[in-house]
């Protein structure tokens, strides 16, 4: 496998879909001149534009966005069925067009168009959309209960992304007389699942895809959750006080997993799968305190990093990684005392599913992990996962994406994404050869590398080690995938713009430089780290841990 050298040498070297016939009708006036306010005449399938304004660089586009650029702002709502109610934008330059479309994910329930996402791109000249996906509610009803009728879920999870494309693309053939030149689609969260969607069932709709922490395995990943909550949440032995995650946990992380880190004195896992905390040495010998855990709270925190089973040991979802610093909050109550229903937005996020989605409804605590675990799938897989491999079709029609995912997420673990992309890998090896053979996610060296090689061809997955949900986090993760990188818009350290360069230029990325703050030292540091393609990792080179051009992207053998 090649070896990707220094950094600072990849930042140094990066210094027309035609649309398919659309079935609308557009008055001569709309057609015949770039008139914003003439969009609103536009006639499409099972859509009602309500407005379509200018708006000045400097306006209020919604609270807390102002518009980037002079454009043209359209407003409509898409009913692909009765029961539909999909709210989308589209946000047109009204001069210097890049000629590029960019679709933006939502996160969480969605509800709401996505304006601050759609602000970056339009920063970029670009044409941008986003939808509510379908899932807005009136004030004061329960999180979640769109999910009761299953065309909204379906709007919810897929559909109302491929209906935005669709009549976005009618839209910017309608103002500037011809469609874009180029498609993209990006997401985090939420939208990382819809990134997976799109690829694979609407392979048409994007030349470029992003997607981030993606959700696109729900059935797995609102399972763990049950089991996180059941674990470590609930008022039973097992739960686990917020201080304890400082006093105990974050230090044995960093005590027994030095070699798990790219540099000893990180503060975050490189390698968190090479981290095995020995949980012995964290065992309360007298009083419990915030330093110690009881036996019941260890066999909780090994639930969570094990991840949930059936009771005849079939793995229904991986577990979450040992790098604990964000895990209050979304794994851990950030409370002293079981509060009388837990406050992590894990178990606000499987209430809504469990109360609204599942027929019948169950409880956190008492979800089932053989049955209403089995129940979800039958009833709900088809619907809300996107984890077929087969993105053949995607592949042919020139389509690149890349994925990302933190390694210290601690609300979707990483180990999904290693796991689709692993099953993508697998898939083509079966398809290529027909020996049918299997790898698991720590296979990080290539076995069969013809089939790894093919997928990299079109699919490039980077784990980024130390950021939590989609950014933040301790280590190295600023890196483009919303707004920053440094610099912005190069694609060695800005990732959407490497989508860029890859789908245009036909370069695909190799090792991409993300920044972050060093609170290793005191004061704290500006630092930057490559984010390697996997399987490749970062190995230390030695001379300065605060540069990229100190590490090298190698094989996992080759770091020490």
């Amino acid at each position: 496998m090649r070896s990707e050298k220094n950094p600072r040498s990849v930042l140094a070297m990066y210094s027309s879909v035609s649309l398919a016939v659309l079935t609308a009708s557009i008055s001569s006036a709309a057609a015949t001149a770039p008139n914003c306010s003439n969009l609103v005449l536009l006639t499409l399938p099972n859509t009602t534009l309500s407005s379509a304004q200018s708006y000045s660089a400097g306006q209020t586009l919604a609270p807390g966005v102002v518009a980037p650029v002079d454009l043209c702002r359209v407003v409509g709502k898409a009913t692909p069925t009765a029961a539909s109610n999909i709210n989308f934008e589209v946000w047109l330059p009204n001069s210097n067009w890049s000629g590029r479309y960019q679709q933006v994910g939502n996160s969480g329930l969605a509800g709401t168009v996505p304006a601050i996402f759609m602000s970056f791109g339009a920063s970029k000249n670009n044409v941008v959309a986003g939808t509510d996906d379908g899932s807005s509610q009136l004030p004061g009803q329960p999180a979640g209960l769109f999910g009761q009728s299953r065309d909204k879920l379906e709007d919810y999870e897929s559909r109302a992304v491929h209906m935005t494309n669709v009549n976005a693309k009618a839209l910017i053939q309608a103002f500037y007389g011809k469609g874009p030149q180029y498609s993209y689609f990006t997401g985090c969260s939420k939208g990382g699942g819809e990134s997976h969607f799109s690829a694979q069932r609407h392979p048409d709709d994007f030349d470029g895809i992003l997607g981030g922490a993606a959700t696109n395995n729900s059935t797995g990943l609102i399972t763990g959750w049950a089991l996180n909550v059941q674990a470590v949440q609930l008022n039973t032995p097992g739960f686990v006080p917020a201080a304890k995650v400082a006093g105990a946990l974050i230090p044995a992380m960093d005590q027994q997993c030095k070699h798990a880190k790219a540099v000893p004195t990180d503060r975050f896992l490189s390698y968190p799968d090479k981290c095995h905390i020995d949980f012995s040495k964290l065992v309360c010998t007298g009083a419990s305190n915030n330093s110690c855990l009881t036996y019941p709270q260890i066999n909780g925190v090994k639930a969570v990093l094990e991840g949930p089973r059936t009771s005849y040991g079939r793995q229904i979802a991986p577990g979450y990684e040992p790098d604990f610093a964000g895990w209050v909050g979304t794994i851990i109550n950030d409370a002293q005392a079981p509060p009388a229903t837990p406050t992590t937005s894990q178990a606000f996020l499987d209430t809504a599913v469990f109360s609204y989605w599942l027929r019948p409804p169950v409880t956190l605590a008492g979800f089932n992990f053989d049955t209403d675990w089995q129940g979800f799938v039958n009833d709900l897989g088809k619907i809300v996962d996107a984890v077929d491999p087969d993105l053949r079709k995607f592949k042919a029609r020139g389509g690149k994406m890349i994925q990302y995912a933190g390694l210290a997420d601690p609300q979707v673990t990483p180990k999904f994404a290693i796991d689709y992309y692993n099953s993508v890998v697998d898939f083509n090896r079966k398809n290529r050869d027909g020996r049918g053979e299997n790898r698991d996610r720590n296979d990080r060296n290539g076995q069969g590398a013809n089939p790894l090689a093919e997928t990299q061809d079109f699919y490039r997955l980077y784990l980024v080690p130390g950021m939590g949900h989609c950014f933040g986090g301790e280590g190295p993760n600023y890196f483009g995938s919303f707004d920053g990188g440094l610099p912005g818009g190069n694609p060695g350290s800005d990732i959407i713009a490497a989508l860029e360069y890859w789908v245009e230029k036909g370069s695909p990325p190799h090792a991409i430089v993300a920044s972050g703050t060093n609170n290793a030292f005191s004061p704290s540091k500006p630092f930057t780290r490559p984010l390697c393609p996997y399987p490749q990792i970062a190995v230390y080179t030695g001379v300065d841990a605060n540069d990229a051009a100190s590490f090298e992207c190698r094989p996992d053998q080759d770091r020490h």
